[in-house]
């Protein structure tokens, strides 16, 4: 994605600091109460591209899988349940775990522009007042990523690789089995 971006390097230093600002990056030992968890964002993550994937379907918005082909492995080797991947995917909330509901909810919520203050509260007790920012603004980044990568004309996975890569995750690693927030 970021191959384009070399053309304007000061807004590739920019996004990429602000998506380092909200997530760990897999930096070992990085402080959990300074960044989201990698499970975690990857499982935003995952609900964003599902959504955009979904609403394409239905003719609403674009069909872009990249960002899904390229965040399995790294989504399953930070923790997540390859499952829940699949659960996604087929938009099957019977397949996620009842924080992954929850959090799932939140994220189309905020996709949608529809998190009532209800829905805003029950994030911010579960997660707290910043964590709660800034998973609502890391399911935007995504969103803003994947409508960037696809302006930029970068290639497109096919239906078929984006299934293989899951098929292959879901059969050789296991997740932890539960968000880490």
């Amino acid at each position: 994605m970021f191959g384009p971006l070399l053309h304007a390097p000061r807004v590739a230093l920019k996004l990429i600091e602000l998506g380092g600002a909200l997530r760990s990056l897999g930096q070992i030992g990085a402080d959990s109460e300074v960044s989201l968890p990698d499970d975690f964002v990857e499982f935003v993550a995952f609900v964003v591209f599902a959504h955009m994937h979904h609403e394409a379907a239905s003719g609403h918005e674009f069909a872009y899988r990249r960002p899904m082909f390229n965040h399995v492995p790294r989504a399953v080797e930070s923790g997540m349940r390859p499952e829940a991947i699949r659960a996604l995917l087929d938009q099957d909330d019977d397949g996620l775990l009842p924080e992954e509901i929850e959090l799932a909810e939140f994220v189309r919520d905020v996709l949608t522009g529809s998190v009532d203050d209800r829905r805003w509260a029950h994030m911010q007790d579960r997660l707290g007042p910043r964590r709660t920012i800034e998973t609502a603004s890391y399911a935007l980044l995504d969103f803003f990523f994947c409508r960037l990568e696809s302006a930029l004309g970068l290639r497109d996975a096919t239906e078929e690789e984006l299934d293989a890569r899951v098929k292959e995750y879901m059969r050789s690693h296991r997740g932890s089995g539960k968000l880490s927030l």
